[in-house]
């Protein structure tokens, strides 16, 4: 994406391009050392887990390229967007709260500081779909 293009670019996909790009960084580490991950997290999460967690990755990335893309998006693919960064906040939390016994301390920070990045991201996303109105289609 050139300097042009992303000056033309709405809030909310400028949001979601950095979503595709941080998600895109994320499959690629997670895929590739997935076994030093593994380790570093503790018990909890085996290889398998966190290869699993990469690839599963690649749509979301995708998506959101797709979102970033976009001139207009529909309140729908936003939500599920925004949805998505909610749900994945949620299930971090609730490993960290009822099985953080089960995580490395650098685990438990990654998990955590994952967590934080993607609800800011989430959060970024509610703001400028919300404050762009006048650019969602609602099908």
């Amino acid at each position: 994406m050139n300097q042009k293009s992303q000056n033309t670019m709405s809030g909310f996909a400028k949001v979601c391009f950095a979503d595709a790009i941080f998600s895109s960084g994320s499959v690629v580490f997670l895929t590739v050392l997935s076994g030093p991950i593994s380790n570093m997290m503790g018990e909890a999460i085996p290889q398998w887990v966190v290869l699993a967690l990469g690839l599963g990755l690649i749509p979301w990335a995708l998506f959101h390229f797709h979102l970033a893309r976009r001139a207009v998006f529909s309140a729908e693919l936003a939500r599920t967007s925004i949805i998505g960064d909610a749900a994945w906040v949620i299930v971090s939390a609730a490993l960290l709260i009822f099985d953080a016994h089960l995580f490395s301390t650098l685990g438990f920070a990654a998990i955590a500081g994952t967590a934080v990045v993607v609800a800011v991201i989430g959060a970024e996303k509610y703001m400028t779909s919300r404050a762009e109105t006048v650019h969602v289609v609602a099908h």
